[in-house]
């Protein structure tokens, strides 16, 4: 679903950009496009992201998970062909 809307974006957005180009001249494509990225910034910040809990003996040790996930990858055999 997300590269069908990226693809149909792709596709569709030229078309409108130069329509607003000549309807309005660059003033409002500018515009238009200024007042997208405001309305995709206020829908960011209306994001609510709950936090999720720690278990109490969640210690996490870096170069440990590291080598647990190398590990795992290359055990795998579809990752490990892909690696």
């Amino acid at each position: 679903m997300n590269s069908t809307t990226f693809n149909i974006a792709a596709l569709i957005g030229p078309a409108i950009g130069s329509w607003l180009f000549i309807a309005g001249g660059a003033a409002l494509a500018f515009l238009v496009q200024g007042l997208t990225i405001v309305w995709m910034f206020v829908a960011l910040l209306r994001v609510r992201v709950r936090d999720i809990p720690k278990e109490e003996n969640s210690e996490t040790h870096l170069f440990r998970d590291i080598r647990e996930g190398a590990i795992y990858t290359f055990q795998d055999q579809n990752l490990r062909w892909i690696f």
